[in-house]
């Protein structure tokens, strides 16, 4: 599981990246990570990749608006920044002509494979003591 949050007025965004496994395998899953990070700051997003993270995006937006708590939120949060719905329109707008172009630039930008830091928790002892046997 993937996110990236940008609050509407810092300096900074956040890309994070969570994964549950077992301590055994928790080296393969961080080489897979690697790999895939690589592969989008070399290679870039296909298509397919791209047109189902918007969907899952306006998706996950559209819900949100669905829920009284959410819209009310949302308004709240308009009216503190002096915007409207119509910068929610646009914002979706510009996320659906977005090409896999334009998004593979803007990653390869941003992040740098370089700069992730990588944090476990678990029984990395039992693990090793396992596989030692």
């Amino acid at each position: 599981n993937s996110n990236f949050r940008a609050g509407t007025q810092e300096k900074y965004g956040l890309f994070a990246a969570v994964a549950s496994v077992k301590p055994e395998n928790a080296g393969k899953v961080e080489a897979a990570f690697k790999d895939e990070i690589a592969k989008a700051t070399t290679t870039g997003f296909n298509a397919e990749e791209v047109a189902s993270a918007k969907n899952a995006f306006l998706q996950e937006r559209q819900l949100s608006r669905a829920q009284d708590g959410s819209l009310a939120g949302l308004f709240v949060s308009q009216a503190e920044l002096g915007r409207t719905m119509l910068r929610e329109n646009d914002l979706e707008k510009r996320v659906t002509d977005t090409t896999p172009e334009q998004l593979s630039a803007i990653f390869k930008k941003w992040i740098d494979p370089a700069s992730i830091a990588y944090f476990k928790a678990g029984d990395f002892k039992k693990a090793a003591a396992a596989s030692a046997k």
